[in-house]
Order: C-alpha cells, then sequence, then structure tokens
C-alpha cells in the first residue's frame, strides 16, 4: 500500500519539474486539500464536502464453517453489505434491509437476526436473544453505513442502531443478554461420565469506522500511517459447559442415606427394639447365677427429627466459586472460561489484536481442583447437615422389669420367687448418648439411671441363702449398671445413625473423584479441539493465514476488518481445521477517491 502511494507521489512530483519554474517540486507546496487523481488531473480533496467517493461496509454476526456446514451463504445468517458507487448507486445485500434513514449522502441499512429462528448445526443462538435490556437493538444486530464523503461503518453483534458496541468492559452483567452454545461433540473422543460438552459464547459486538478521506490525505501528504479508521470490538465472556450423570448420583446417594435414617430412626424404639434389647442384655450381665430377668415392660421413644428437610437446600442450590458451577439438578457443569484463565472482569473486551486465547492442560488444571474442593466442602456439608440431625433426635426410655432367683430349696423343692424390682430411665438427645459414652462429654450430659428395689419376705431370704447371693448384692449391682448400660445403648445409635452417615461420606468421595478424573479427560484433549481468538484483525501481526481482507491501492483505502471471537475447531485424532467460526465481524472500506 505504502509502495503504491509513494509511486504516486513521486509521479505528482515529476510532473511539477516539467511545470513552470513558479511551482515548486516539494510536496509541501501542495495545498492540504488538493491531490492528484489518475496521476494526470489535479482535483480539490475536501473531506466533509466532497461526494465522489466509493465506499463499502458490512456487519456480519456469524460466518464461516461449522462441522462441514459453510455459513456464509445460509440465507438465515445474512449479514449486511453496501457498496456505493462514485455517482452515488447504491448495492444493498440483502435488498430486504431495513433503511432508518440517513441524510444523503449517506445510506444506512440493519439486518437484525431472529436468535430463534435460526437453526444451524451444533450451534444454539437461542440464549442470545433472552435477558436483553428495554430497548435494545438485539444481540445479532448487523449495521452498515457508506455516505459519499468517503466514510464506512460496519457493526455486528450486541450495537445498537447506530452501530456503538454495547459491549465493553464495564456493561453491567444485567444488561447482556443470555449465551450462545457451540457443541464439540462430534469433535471430542467419548468421555466416561461426560456428556454433551458445549463452548458457551457470551454477547458479542465489533464496529469498524473509517473516514477514508482522512485515510487517504494521511497517506499521501502525512507520515504515510493511516489515521482515519477505528475498530473496536466487545466479547462479554466465554464459557464450557458439559453435563454428568455423577452429580445426579450424587444426589441419589445422599437420598438414599436419608431413606436408611429414616427407616432406622422408626425401628429404634419400643420394647422389642434394638435400645430395649441392648438394654436388657446390660441388665442380664449384672446378675449372677440362678437369677433371671422378666419380660421389659414401659417405653422405648426416638423422635424423628426432618432428616430430608435438614439436606434439601444442598441438594437443589447450584455450588459454585465464582468460576465453576455445579448444577445438582441438572447434572451441568458450567465454567466461565476467561476467569479460570485468568482474565480479570471485562478483559476480553480490551485485549491487543489477534490475541489468542491460550488454552492447554496447564491453565485448565485448576479446573479439577475447583470442582474438587467444591465437592470436598459440599460433601463436608452434607455429612454435617445429617450428623447435626440425627444427633438432635431424643431418646425416651421408661422400662421396668423383675429379677427372680431360681433354687431347689431343701423339702419345698425347686422354687422361683421375685427378688427385684428395676426400673431404667433415659432421657437424652442422640449426640449427649454418644459424647458421654465415648467420654467425650465432660462431665456426662446422658445418663441411664437404674433404680432396683429388692423385695423382703422368708422365701426370697431362703432361696437367696441356698444361691449364696444377698438382696443388696443384686440391688447394689444394678443400681451401679448405669454406665454400662449407656455403653451398650450408644453402639447401637452408633450403627444406627452415624454409620450411615460416615459411610456416606467415603461414597460421596468416590463419585468426586470419578467426577475429576472424567473432566481431567477433557481437560487433556480440550486444547488440541479448540482455539480461540479476540480481536481479529487480518492486517494486523499475528492474524490467522486464512482471514481475508482487502489491501488498499494507489486510489483507495484498504479494508478494515475486525472479528469480535475467531472460534477454531478441530478433531482430536487431527489438527486438520474442521471449523472457523467468525463471531461479530464489521468490515469499513476499501474507500475509492473521487
Amino acid at each position: 500500500m505504502r509502495a503504491a502511494v509513494r509511486a504516486l507521489v513521486a509521479a505528482a512530483a515529476a510532473a511539477a519539474v516539467a511545470a513552470p519554474a513558479v511551482v515548486s517540486t516539494s510536496t509541501a507546496a501542495w495545498r492540504e486539500d488538493e491531490w492528484v487523481h489518475g496521476l494526470t488531473a489535479t482535483s480539490s480533496l475536501r473531506c466533509g464536502q466532497d461526494e465522489g467517493f466509493t465506499a463499502t461496509s458490512a456487519g456480519r454476526f456469524l460466518s464461516g464453517s461449522l462441522l462441514g456446514t459453510d455459513l456464509d451463504p445460509v440465507a438465515a445468517l445474512q449479514g449486511v453489505r453496501l457498496v456505493r458507487a462514485a455517482d452515488g448507486t447504491l448495492t444493498v445485500t440483502p435488498p430486504t434491509a431495513i433503511d432508518p434513514g440517513s441524510p444523503a449522502p449517506t445510506a444506512t441499512r440493519l439486518n437484525p437476526l431472529t436468535a430463534s429462528a435460526l437453526n444451524v448445526v451444533g450451534l444454539n443462538l437461542t440464549g442470545l436473544g433472552v435477558g436483553l435490556p428495554a430497548g435494545s437493538a438485539g444481540a445479532l444486530n448487523q449495521y452498515a453505513q457508506v455516505s459519499g464523503h468517503g466514510t464506512a461503518a460496519g457493526a455486528a453483534g450486541l450495537v445498537n442502531d447506530s452501530g456503538g458496541v454495547q459491549v465493553t468492559p464495564t456493561t453491567p452483567s444485567d444488561q447482556l443478554p443470555g449465551p450462545a452454545y457451540v457443541s464439540l461433540g462430534t469433535l471430542l473422543p467419548a468421555i466416561t461420565n461426560l456428556a454433551d460438552t458445549q463452548l458457551r459464547v457470551g454477547a458479542v459486538a465489533s464496529s469498524a469506522q473509517l473516514d477514508g478521506c482522512a485515510d487517504l490525505r494521511a497517506l499521501l501528504w502525512g507520515d504515510g500511517t493511516a489515521t482515519g479508521a477505528v475498530r473496536s470490538y466487545g466479547v462479554a465472556d466465554v464459557g464450557l459447559r458439559t453435563s454428568s450423570p455423577v452429580l445426579g448420583q450424587l444426589v441419589q446417594a445422599v437420598n438414599a442415606t436419608v431413606g436408611t435414617l429414616q427407616t432406622n430412626l422408626g425401628t429404634l424404639g419400643g420394647t422389642s427394639g434394638p435400645i430395649a434389647a441392648a438394654i436388657r442384655t446390660g441388665l442380664l450381665g449384672q446378675l449372677g447365677a440362678g437369677l433371671s430377668l422378666a419380660p421389659l415392660s414401659g417405653t422405648v421413644t426416638v423422635t424423628t427429627p426432618d432428616v430430608a428437610g435438614a439436606v434439601a437446600p444442598l441438594l437443589t442450590a447450584p455450588l459454585t466459586d465464582g468460576v465453576v458451577t455445579l448444577n445438582l439438578s441438572s447434572g451441568v457443569i458450567d465454567v466461565d472460561l476467561d476467569a479460570l484463565l485468568g482474565y480479570a472482569p471485562g478483559a476480553l473486551s480490551s485485549q491487543p489484536p489477534n490475541t489468542e486465547v491460550v488454552l492447554s492442560a496447564t491453565v485448565l488444571n485448576p479446573l479439577l481442583t475447583r470442582v474438587g474442593a467444591l465437592l470436598d466442602t459440599w460433601t463436608g456439608q452434607v455429612v454435617q447437615a445429617l450428623l447435626t440431625a440425627v444427633r438432635s433426635a431424643t431418646v425416651t426410655v421408661d422400662l421396668t422389669t423383675t429379677v427372680a432367683a431360681s433354687a431347689t430349696v431343701p423339702v419345698t423343692g425347686p422354687v422361683t420367687v421375685n427378688v427385684a424390682g428395676v426400673r431404667v430411665q433415659l432421657t437424652a438427645p442422640v449426640g449427649a448418648i454418644l459424647d458421654s459414652a465415648a467420654g467425650t462429654a465432660v462431665p456426662p450430659t446422658a445418663a441411664v439411671t437404674v433404680t432396683a428395689t429388692g423385695l423382703t419376705g422368708t422365701l426370697v431370704n431362703t432361696v437367696l441363702g441356698v444361691l449364696g447371693l444377698s438382696l443388696s448384692s443384686i440391688t447394689g449391682a444394678l443400681n451401679g449398671s448405669g454406665a454400662a448400660l449407656l455403653g451398650l445403648v450408644a453402639p447401637v445409635l452408633r450403627t444406627a445413625l452415624v454409620v450411615p452417615v460416615t459411610t456416606l461420606g467415603a461414597t460421596l468421595a468416590t463419585l468426586s473423584g470419578t467426577l475429576v478424573t472424567a473432566l481431567s479427560s477433557l481437560v487433556a484433549v480440550l486444547p488440541s479441539v479448540v482455539s480461540l481468538m479476540l480481536n481479529v484483525q487480518p492486517d494486523r501481526p499475528g492474524a490467522p493465514p486464512s482471514e481475508p481482507y482487502t489491501a488498499g491501492t494507489a486510489t483507495s483505502t484498504p479494508e478494515y476488518r475486525v472479528t469480535a471471537l475467531r472460534l477454531g475447531l478441530a478433531r482430536y485424532t487431527s489438527s486438520a481445521d474442521v471449523a472457523h467460526v467468525r463471531f461479530a465481524t464489521s468490515t469499513a472500506g476499501p474507500v475509492g477517491a473521487p
């Protein structure tokens, strides 16, 4: 471009040498608004006044190819393009583009897309129509403007009807629409416990503006640097979404344990339940040979806390650290890729031209750490909620029985007689019983009270005498058996109420590890499948070689093109590019001289 311009200036200088001596050969002698057109004639170049410029501009939200589908000819995705001839003739593509009205010699056209009407293989744009602020021109707006004065402008994406970009580093999240999703399923290998992996693309926008007259004057009489072009872009966010049945299995495991706890709480009570059986075993352990125990009577009850309600909020609320979100209800895993990769809020919209968003195992590995930490924290919360619930259940025991002695009495023969009455009482929360039995509650906050009352009489004394026992030894042993009985009740409660919870904790840890393993497989292959580039400008260093643009000539500016986000996709089995999707591409120029 600059070589052509230098040739033009050289030709002008040569012509000046052949002119009368009063005309200087220096380019500085040219008036600022004069130039040579076609190398032969001098005309006045008055920016903002002359109307003989040709101009081209365009705006297109989506272009490229996706999974074998060329998006460029897809009618539903057609952008808007304006071409102005030197005589003012205007070519509008598509002809149905909306004319919002502009004062001559300026022409403006809009061709907004309807996300819900689009049906492109592997691409879901419907989210971009959701959550837009009132009065928005739409997340899929497409804009083009040209003028006979030599100006051109194109815009695409979340832009207003004047072509202004509405995605900036400071745009509030409530002023942005929902995202679009690009399916990666056919590009990735089958990964156990993962499905429906998609790339999430938030609101995007771009704008290219060109004062072609100023551009040409800078090239001809300035330092050779074009000054008339301004390009801007915005990308709200980029993310990754996948789903896993493991999240549902976590919930199922919790619900199964809740069911087990509810069943166990309902079967602990009663005179034939495990608590009563433990107490009876403890009492029998205090009796010597020849003594027996009658069936227990009375009550054993265990209140039933709302175990399901204790964990219900934990099974429905998403788990998130602001970067990774795990939705237990739907099984969806959503990752804010820009935050994961270290971009500050809004930073995606302020990168230099042709910035590559580097995806590698190194930068993606924190995803595994974050998921593991979220699930570890959640597992701890579930376990603690269940333990708190079951420990709050109150155990109430009020049992009575009698101790009988049996012996063969001389003359009378075999005799059995009741020698003592026993009453066992306990009222305490499960947690207090467990802590007291374990010695962690000092002083003990739960105790079993045993009241044994001896029965007197000649026959009682005779039978006990034959057995070599005293009534005081029997009642003394029973009255001192409270701690032993507590020690037998506690394991019953622990087995029924604590062990299922600790077993659940181990199960949840195993499932969490399964999910992290699945995600590690995704992290390993994703960098070979997806590439991202921001602020793509084909005429600037670092641009993908396949990006087209029109170079300038001696009498026209270049085309100034900008794409907000370029997505490159390849199959994991090959590095060959199978898709390159451009989001929000705007072009301004070329602008040709009168």
